[in-house]
């Protein structure tokens, strides 16, 4: 159960408001000017949107609309170019690949301007093999529904960043652009964009303010004021089971969200712990907007799949308890079939792709500690995990 306070934290907007704050720091807008101007969007601006729920029908998706932008020139085209996503996704060959359901310009004074829209990467045109939404008159349909997804498929693959460019019908001289992502689907919602008058968008150093601090050491040091983190999930890298099989997989990942991991840390892996009373903590992931969910009543949550959540009520109220070698144990109290239960949190060695978080009752967890994977599960499951302190921005320290 979350604490009243934590609960009431949300709601009165104390929690968005310092989570807005974060957002602001976690990266640089960047500038050129005149003829060959551009500008990056990142989650200083906001990305990668709020996160909205369509209809109420528990379908996800994040709207964006960027502060006014001012080329001080005349132009009638807008380039969108993604080089960041939530997850990066990039599969058969593509670069990053993007998905939107709705996408608009304003002018100066907040009227829509009609375009006709182009890209280089949409998968309609270019794939032998399928289609994917509804192309590129899905951005204009005023239709939540409909999208236009950028090309994913080995045929034709795109290695260039994928853009989509909007020739209008009247030439601005400053802008507003909006979009919504596609429904469902958030780990394709754009978090690093270039915007350009029509020309390619060249990409400069992206993330530089962050960095990976020391480890940390003690359950006191997780609840330092204003302190950042992100957690580190030790999994196994190589396996060889007693048929001789020998699996690989990413080894230790660094956690985006409980669903995702990367080998290679950055902004985007930064997590907040928000206080719950007793020690105790809801994990949060600002740039995704996840939460660390209580997975007892979900499908799979129990001796399976770890879930993250958009919604506070289904939040874990997570223990952390330190072990030798600066490593943290993570587990939370739950219940299950209508007894209570403990579910540990390990990060499963998956074969050939990255690492997720796994939850385990006690039994369980002892079968895989002591290697008996025929009762625990397929693979092993590493338990414990490191907490590393993260810096983003000098200008934290002046987070309200």
């Amino acid at each position: 159960m979350i604490p009243d306070t934590i609960r009431n934290l949300i709601i009165n907007g104390n929690m968005k408001r310092f989570l807005l704050s974060l957002v602001c720091v976690l990266s640089a807008v960047i500038g050129v000017n005149a003829q060959n101007w551009s500008t990056t969007l990142t989650a200083a601006d906001g990305l990668p949107g709020v996160a909205m729920d369509y209809s109420n029908s528990g379908t996800g998706y994040y709207e964006f609309t960027s502060q006014l932008l001012s080329p001080g020139v005349q132009t009638n085209r807008v380039r969108m170019t993604v080089v960041g996503t939530v997850n990066n996704e990039a599969p058969n060959g593509n670069n990053i690949i993007f998905s939107l359901s709705e996408l608009k310009i304003y002018d100066k004074d907040g009227q829509v301007v009609p375009y006709t829209a182009s890209s280089n990467a949409d998968h309609n045109s270019l794939s032998w093999e399928s289609t994917d939404g509804s192309g590129l008159l899905a951005l204009d349909d005023n239709n939540y529904k409909t999208y236009f997804h950028s090309m994913w498929s080995s045929f034709n693959a795109v290695a260039d960043y994928h853009y989509v460019e909007l020739e209008l019908n009247r030439s601005v001289d400053a802008f507003f652009i909006e979009w919504a992502t596609r429904l469902g689907e958030p780990k394709n919602s754009p978090m690093v964009v270039g915007i350009t008058l029509g020309t390619d968008y060249s990409p400069s150093s992206v993330g530089e303010e962050f960095v990976l601090g020391d480890a940390v050491v003690t359950e006191a040091e997780l609840a330092a004021e204003k302190q950042l983190f992100v957690l580190r999930g030790n999994a196994i890298k190589s396996f060889t089971a007693a048929d001789g099989i020998t699996y690989s997989g990413s080894g230790s990942v660094y956690m985006q969200y409980a669903e995702e991991g990367d080998v290679e840390p950055s902004a985007v892996h930064v997590m907040q712990l928000i206080p719950a009373g007793d020690d105790r903590y809801l994990v949060y992931w600002p740039v995704a907007g996840k939460f660390l969910a209580n997975s007892a009543s979900h499908f799979n949550g129990l001796n399976g799949w770890q879930y993250s959540t958009a919604n506070i009520e289904e939040a874990a109220v997570i223990n952390f308890t330190a072990t030798d070698g600066s490593y943290f144990g993570m587990h939370y109290e739950s219940t299950h079939n209508d007894s209570p239960i403990t579910l540990y949190i390990g990060a499963e060695m998956r074969d050939g792709v990255y690492s997720k978080m796994k939850t385990f009752d006690l039994e369980h967890k002892n079968y895989l500690e002591e290697g008996d994977y025929t009762k625990g599960y397929a693979l092993p499951i590493a338990f414990n995990w490191s907490i590393y302190k993260a810096e983003l921005d000098a200008r934290l320290s002046d987070l309200a």
